[in-house]
C-alpha cells in the first residue's frame, strides 16, 4: 500500500512546487555570465560585474 502512495504523493507535490528561480534580493539584479553561465546576484547601481566564476568582467546594460 505504502509502495503505491508515496509515488503519488510525490508527483503531487512536484506538480504544485513553484517553478523556477527565487528573486533577487532588493537592490540587486539576477545576471547570466554570457562566457560560463553560472548565474549570480549583483548590485544595480553598479556599472558591470565581474564573474565569480571565469573572472569575466562584464558590463551591465541599462
Amino acid at each position: 500500500m505504502l509502495g503505491l502512495l508515496l509515488p503519488l504523493i510525490g508527483v503531487l507535490a512536484a506538480a504544485l512546487a513553484a517553478p523556477g528561480d527565487p528573486p533577487p534580493p532588493e537592490g540587486t539584479k539576477a545576471v547570466v555570465c554570457p562566457r560560463c553561465n553560472a548565474k549570480q546576484n549583483v548590485d544595480s547601481s553598479l556599472p558591470g560585474y565581474e564573474c565569480w566564476q571565469c573572472k569575466l568582467a562584464v558590463p551591465l546594460n541599462r
